[in-house]
């Protein structure tokens, strides 16, 4: 068993995770903050454990409205968030930039907006093509000083490249590479 489904059992987490992105990003208009709140509350209630966020939703939003949800549970639950793909204020868009240095800032802010000392799942949200795959994986195994001793660092690739690209290819310096499919 690998250690990410060693920390899903650890927490009690069912097979399929809560992704958080409809709650400050996506599809419509973002919930109030106190009805996320509930919605976050009711979920934890429910039995959810794998709760996954990314810098991306709402402009670093949801890392915020999820690091509120979840204060006093952190030890109960499997916390993921994404990296390298971010809105950028001064061009009015999303862009992929997953250099080493754009990852560890990223990281270092997510933690923060997450009220965190640790993720136990980082990956990242595309695949940043103007690099090699092993320099974005290779940064991430380095932030283990950030992750939990049983984290899985690893790749996000759209539907697009999943038919492509074997995950398992870009394990790097040991590390497996994830890879989070889309069911929406």
């Amino acid at each position: 068993m690998t250690t990410l489904f060693t920390r899903l059992n650890a927490v009690a987490s069912p097979a399929i995770g809560l992704g958080c992105m409809n709650l400050s990003h996506g599809y419509g208009s973002p919930l109030p903050e106190r009805e996320a709140l509930r919605a976050l509350d009711a979920a934890f209630d429910m039995g959810y454990r794998h709760v996954d966020t990314a810098t991306l939703y709402g402009a670093t939003a949801n890392e915020r409205l999820v690091g509120k949800a979840l204060a006093g549970k952190r030890r109960e639950i499997l916390l993921a968030s994404k990296c390298g793909m971010a809105m950028d204020p001064a061009l009015g868009r999303k862009v992929i930039d997953e250099r080493p240095e754009t990852l560890r800032r990223q990281c270092e802010a997510s933690l923060a907006r997450l009220g965190s000392d640790h993720l136990d799942l980082y990956y990242l949200h595309r695949w940043d093509k103007s690099l090699p795959i092993e320099e974005s994986v290779g940064a991430l195994t380095r932030l283990d000083a950030m992750m939990t001793p049983d984290q899985v660092a690893g790749a996000r690739y759209g539907e697009a490249q999943q038919a492509e690209v074997d995950t398992e290819e870009f394990g790097y310096g040991g590390v497996p590479a994830a890879s989070e499919r889309r069911l929406s």
